[in-house]
């Protein structure tokens, strides 16, 4: 696994939600990145990364094997979208620099939160699976090494 020498932790929380609330607003055009022919979505893709337990993710030479649980094994409906694919990541975040990520201000509260989780990109399917584990290459697996600024505000 490689470093991210410094990840910044930027973000306000401004709206509060209920965990009850199920409601899809509009219309629900999410895709797998295989889906899609739009050069800009995997150019994003590359810069987008999940956070992912390290106790997760497993060393295999050249590769990391992913596992987790899905939505549906979790209580959602399945018959929702994407209830069936794997759902290893906690929260998502994106470079701003070669080695400055951002995320959500409540995804990394403390350096024991950077410890204990890993950064993977190129983390998505390829093909209509429910395979509970994914290989990626060990070269898209970070370690966080240092949180330069950390807020979580509701103002």
């Amino acid at each position: 696994m490689q470093n991210l020498v410094i990840i910044a932790i930027l973000a306000t929380l401004t709206l509060t939600s209920n965990a009850s609330d199920k409601v899809v607003y509009g219309v629900d055009n999410r895709v797998d990145l295989y889906q899609t022919e739009v050069p800009l979505f995997y150019e994003l893709a590359h810069s987008t990364a999940a956070m992912i337990r390290s106790s997760d993710l497993t060393e295999n030479g050249e590769t990391v094997t992913i596992s987790g649980s899905t939505l549906e094994s979790r209580g959602i409906c399945p018959t929702a979208r994407f209830s069936k694919q794997l759902t290893a990541a906690s929260c998502s975040g994106f470079l701003v620099g070669p080695d400055l990520l951002v995320t959500a201000g409540h995804c990394i509260t403390s350096q024991r939160d950077c410890n204990s989780f890993s950064w993977v990109f190129d983390y998505n399917i390829y093909e209509e699976s429910e395979n509970l584990e994914y290989d990626v290459p060990s070269s898209s697996v970070y370690k966080c090494t240092e949180i330069i600024e950390q807020d979580l505000s509701r103002s």
